[in-house]
């Protein structure tokens, strides 16, 4: 079957469809709703803080976003993306699209945000700025 949206989406397809329903799930965690999760709790942390403020349920995203990252497996699936392309390099034709970039990137932006982000200044940032609420 062609692949309109991304390679992403039609391995998650594939298995859906080819009854393995449980590792489908898995994939679509591991690799688009545990990334999104951390892109929205860095954004929800880090854009009013440059700002000066803090949002409303900082600390619970913090958390979340500690929680979430030892199921980011972005990285992995690109590693196995990468080692397919090597096995069926000589046996398949393989033109990297748009989606393969995008991944790429996403990859890239989300290795960045992992190395600056320190969690515990996030922390103290935020209960500094709520004591200068109470006093």
């Amino acid at each position: 079957s062609a692949c309109l949206v991304g390679s992403e989406m039609c391995i998650r397809d594939s298995l859906w469809t080819g009854d393995q329903k449980f590792l489908s799930i898995l994939v679509f965690l591991t690799t688009i709703l545990t990334p999104l999760i951390q892109l929205l709790a860095y954004a929800w942390l880090l854009i009013p803080m440059s700002f000066g403020k803090i949002w409303p349920f900082s600390d619970p995203i913090l958390r979340l976003s500690h929680h979430s990252a030892p199921w980011n497996m972005m990285e992995i699936f690109l590693l196995g993306f990468i080692i397919a392309v090597v096995k069926l390099g000589e046996d398949a034709l393989i033109i990297p699209g748009p989606s393969l970039y995008a991944f790429v990137g996403l990859i890239i932006v989300m290795t960045v945000l992992n190395i600056m982000f320190v969690p515990s200044h996030v922390r103290e940032e935020i209960h500094e700025r709520k004591q200068s609420w109470l006093t």
